[in-house]
């Protein structure tokens, strides 16, 4: 397995991300000035956001790749306030013609006394945790631990969340909240019935029954629920802040009797969990274990 290790930084914080990861694998970290000479399969390439985008330098170095030559990129980095620059380095992979794995590694690092001493010693063991992941998944050495996670408030959702668990052979958690739903509470004509409440207020934070989710042990986690209001139900925001998601992804998916799941869920997840979602889709409640097999397979590619 060939394995090259570039990074872009100004703080300095990105360039000790790059440190950990190319220790983990084998690799030196060098800065994007150094050109990728020599075919690689993955390209690590380490970046942070600089004005609400990625820097100049990022994209040139990416446009000037050799398709030829970089098998897939990698992107891992640090950020002091916004989320992971995975969308804009994708888009630039993209027009490059180089295919990009769906996983990524994100930190928060320190600047101007924000998240003071960050990425700390935890993150970078986390990213040298995920780099060696990554390489021994390509390398045929790993497959990818899967967890499936679900809130279902009639058994529909609870019944396609089984068959998911099936079609990836993972185990299945239910998330509870600590007091139950009524059937009153899930009177969605009733302005002041419960989950109405709670749905009109987006840092609603329902208390969780428990936190005994194996996340830790998992590298993909699904998280699925019925649609309300044309989103999660809060009870789910509260999972996703309930646990550290750092290096791993999540996947949405959902049953509804008519609506989609929208562009909203995966955005505020990717905010309050701080980490990656990959994918997100709606399933019919009668979805086949192939069929929900069929679509996580498509994940890695």
């Amino acid at each position: 397995m060939r394995v090259a290790v570039r990074y872009y930084t100004k703080t300095g914080n990105t360039r000790r991300l790059a440190e950990a990861v190319a220790k983990a694998v084998g690799a030196e970290a060098l800065p994007l000035t150094s050109p990728v000479d020599e075919p690689v399969d993955i390209l690590f390439l380490g970046n942070s956001y600089y004005a609400f985008t990625i820097a100049p330098e990022v994209r040139d170095f990416i446009r000037n790749l050799d398709s030829g030559k970089v098998g897939k990129i990698v992107n891992f980095g640090s950020a002091a306030m916004l989320n992971s620059t995975y969308r804009k380095v994708k888009a630039e992979a993209d027009k490059a013609g180089i295919a990009m794995d769906s996983r990524e590694f994100h930190c928060r690092g320190e600047f101007q006394g924000i998240h003071k001493g960050r990425p700390n010693a935890e993150d970078l063991e986390a990213a040298s945790k995920f780099a060696k992941e990554i390489v021994e998944f390509y390398s045929g050495g790993k497959k990818m631990k899967a967890l499936v996670t679900y809130f279902s408030a009639s058994g529909v959702t609870a019944a396609l969340a089984k068959r998911l668990a099936e079609a990836v052979d993972s185990p299945l958690y239910e998330i509870k909240p600590e007091v139950p739903y009524t059937k009153e509470d899930l009177d969605w004509r009733n302005k002041q019935s419960r989950s109405s409440v709670e749905m009109q207020d987006k840092d609603c934070r329902p208390a969780l029954a428990d936190k005994d989710a194996p996340v830790a042990d998992a590298d993909v986690i699904f998280v699925g629920y019925p649609v309300w209001w044309y989103r999660e139900p809060s009870i789910v925001d509260s999972f996703l802040e309930a646990y550290d998601f750092s290096g791993k992804c999540i996947v949405l998916f959902a049953t509804s009797g008519s609506s989609d799941i929208g562009d909203e869920a995966p955005v505020r997840a990717a905010e309050i969990s701080g980490t990656k979602v990959i994918a997100s889709k709606r399933f019919a409640a009668n979805a086949t274990v192939d069929e929900l097999k069929a679509w996580a397979g498509s994940l890695a590619d």
